[in-house]
C-alpha cells in the first residue's frame, strides 16, 4: 500500500487497495500503510514543464567571392513535456515531441551600425493648422503680465550667468556651460552650480579639459542629472577646442551635434551667444501653455509644438 498518489487513476487504484483491507486492520493499515493526505490533498492535474535546450551558434566567416555571410542557425528548442499520468503509458504530449522536429529559432548576431544608423531622423509631417484669431492679444497680455511679475529665469536665467570679465568666446561657453546645466533642474540650483564653477575657475574650455572628472562633478553637483552632464561638458569642451578654435558653434547645425544639446539649448544659445533668431525654444512648459492656449492642434512633445510655431509664431 505504500504510494506516492499523483494522478486520478492512481487516486482510484489507492481508493480500491483501501477498500480490500479488512474492517478489524483498517485504521492500523491506514496509518501505517496510507498517508491521508496525500491520498486526498496531494492529488493533483497533470503539470507542464518547460525544457529549453540552448545550442550554440556557429558563423561561417565571409564568403569572398559573394560577400554573404553563412550563419548556420540552430537556434533554441523549447519542449512542453507532460508528466507521465501511468508508469505504463505515456503521456500523449512525450509521444508528440519525439517525433516533431526542432524548430530552429532565429538567430542573434551583432549589428554593425552603418552611416544610416547616425543620419539625423527625418522631420515629423505637419498638419495644415489655423492659429486662433485673438492670439496676438493673448500674447500681448502674456508679456504684460510677464513684464509686471518678474520670476527667477530673469534673474538665473542663461544670459545672466556669465562672467563679464572674460573674453566674448569664453562668456559663449558659459552661457552654452548655463544650459547644459539648466535641464531638469531649477534656476536657482543651476546659478548655485554656475557659481561654483566661477569660483573654480572652471568656466573655459581649457580648465575644463584640464580638470579631473570628479573636481567637475563636485562643482555641478546642486544640478540633475550632473555625473551625465560631467560627461558632455567634456566632450563638449574637446570638440569647441578641436573643432571651433576654443569658441561654441555659430550655427544651429554645429550646436545640434555637440553632446546634450537639443533643439531648445541649440536656439537660445544662438539668441544669447551669437544675437541670432532662427527658431522657438520649447521646453515642457511652453509645450503644456500652447497647448492650453488652443495655439497648437493638441501636440503630443515639445518637439512638435515647436515645428507648428515656426510655422505661424513670427520670431
Amino acid at each position: 500500500l505504500m504510494m506516492r498518489v499523483r494522478t486520478r487513476s492512481q487516486l482510484n487504484l489507492a481508493s480500491d487497495l483501501i477498500a480490500d483491507v479488512k474492517p478489524e486492520q483498517s485504521d492500523a493499515a491506514l496509518q501505517e500503510n496510507v498517508d491521508i493526505e496525500d491520498v486526498a490533498g496531494k492529488a493533483r492535474k497533470p503539470t507542464r514543464r518547460r525544457v529549453t535546450v540552448r545550442i550554440k551558434q556557429e558563423v561561417d566567416p565571409v564568403d569572398e567571392q559573394d560577400g554573404i555571410a553563412q550563419v548556420k542557425k540552430e537556434g533554441t528548442r523549447q519542449k512542453l513535456a507532460r508528466t507521465r499520468s501511468s508508469p505504463l503509458k505515456p503521456s500523449i504530449a512525450d509521444s508528440k515531441l519525439s517525433n516533431a522536429p526542432a524548430k530552429p529559432a532565429r538567430s542573434i548576431l551583432k549589428r554593425s551600425y552603418s552611416e544610416a544608423d547616425s543620419a539625423p531622423m527625418k522631420a515629423p509631417k505637419i498638419p495644415p493648422f489655423k492659429p486662433p484669431s485673438n492670439w496676438e492679444s493673448v500674447y500681448n497680455a502674456i508679456k504684460d503680465w510677464r513684464n509686471a511679475n518678474p520670476t527667477t529665469v530673469d534673474s538665473f536665467g542663461c544670459g545672466r550667468l556669465e562672467n563679464n570679465n572674460f573674453t566674448p568666446s569664453e562668456r559663449r561657453f558659459q552661457k552654452l556651460l548655463s544650459l547644459m546645466l539648466s535641464s531638469q533642474t531649477r534656476d536657482q540650483r543651476t546659478a548655485e552650480a554656475m557659481a561654483n564653477l566661477h569660483k573654480t575657475g572652471l568656466n573655459t574650455v581649457p580648465a575644463v579639459l584640464a580638470a579631473k572628472s570628479d573636481t567637475l562633478m563636485q562643482a555641478i553637483k546642486p544640478v540633475g542629472f550632473y555625473r551625465r552632464k560631467t560627461e558632455y561638458i567634456a566632450k563638449v569642451a574637446r570638440i569647441c577646442q578641436d573643432t571651433y578654435d576654443g569658441d561654441i558653434p555659430p550655427t544651429l547645425d554645429g550646436l545640434l551635434a555637440l553632446p546634450g544639446v537639443g533643439p531648445k539649448m541649440a536656439y537660445l544659445a544662438l539668441q544669447y551667444a551669437w544675437d541670432r533668431s532662427e527658431g522657438i525654444g520649447v521646453d515642457v512648459h511652453v509645450h503644456r501653455i500652447c497647448n492650453r492656449l488652443g495655439w497648437v492642434p493638441d501636440t503630443k512633445t515639445p518637439e512638435q509644438t515647436r515645428l507648428i510655431l515656426q510655422e505661424w509664431l513670427p520670431f
